[in-house]
């Protein structure tokens, strides 16, 4: 769902925060923190209602249900980055997920990011937009947060936002995949250090191929899914690659 809001990634906060990145460092994309650069799982795991086609829409109770169970099997295949907002209503289930797994979140380097602003359905203007970046670097400077990122920003809000930001802008959740992408943005975001991620990566469509696109654009992605079998098939994705100059130009040019 778009949203105009700024995002907060938050990592553990721990020296091993970024092991599983450590083991396998082609499943992961740089982000910019204040105290330099750290690795993040490229592949997370969303917790929108709309990765649950049999909950029934504005059943709550069964997407808290939906999302706590499929935390707790992204965790158990060894899926270290989910995704969350407080629209979704999942963020306490997916606490509790993390919680109760047979594991210490801090020594795994479970990454989580949640919408950390107001409603998404109209343009606060400039001064909202910098004064929010400016509360949201306060949790890192307070050791809250390890990183903060937007969501949604066109190039206008990305420049108001850099001009006030002491703290790197880590990353930028957008809409992108292989029928909605935009090109000028992903220059935008790579000239100034920012990753990219996509929600909506498959864009109706399905398949490991698409997902790969656009890792192999330097976009990381945000699946939703409650079935195991395309949660391993999403965090498989690192054993295989697609020829830059057929397949990723061909799916490039599909829009």
């Amino acid at each position: 769902m778009p949203r105009l809001v700024a995002a907060l990634l938050a990592l553990a906060r721990t020296a091993a925060a970024d092991l599983p990145c450590a083991a396998k460092p082609e499943t992961c994309v740089p982000i910019k923190t204040a105290t330099g650069d750290l690795m993040m799982p490229a592949v997370a795991l969303g917790t929108w209602r709309g990765s649950y086609g049999d909950c029934a829409d504005n059943d709550y109770s069964c997407v808290r249900a939906k999302a706590k169970a499929s935390v707790g099997d992204w965790l158990d295949l060894g899926g270290r980055h989910i995704d969350g907002a407080n629209d979704y209503r999942t963020q306490v289930e997916i606490g509790e997920a993390v919680a109760g797994a047979d594991r210490d979140p801090s020594a795994t380097g479970v990454a989580a990011s949640a919408d950390c602003a107001a409603s998404p359905y109209y343009d606060p203007g400039t001064k909202v937009r910098q004064e929010t970046w400016k509360a949201m670097e306060l949790l890192v400077k307070l050791g809250k947060a390890v990183a903060v990122g937007i969501s949604d920003y066109n190039a206008t809000h990305i420049e108001e936002t850099l001009e006030v930001a002491e703290v790197p802008v880590a990353l930028h959740q957008v809409e992108w995949n292989p029928k909605k992408h935009d090109e000028d943005m992903l220059k935008l975001c790579q000239k100034h250090g920012i990753q990219l991620q996509a929600w909506s990566p498959l864009g109706g469509a399905e398949g490991s191929v698409t997902l790969k696109w656009s890792l192999q654009r330097g976009v990381a992605v945000v699946t939703g899914t409650d079935n195991k079998d395309h949660m391993a098939s999403d965090l498989d994705l690192f054993g295989f690659a697609l020829g830059y100059y057929d397949e990723v130009a061909a799916i490039s040019a599909l829009q």
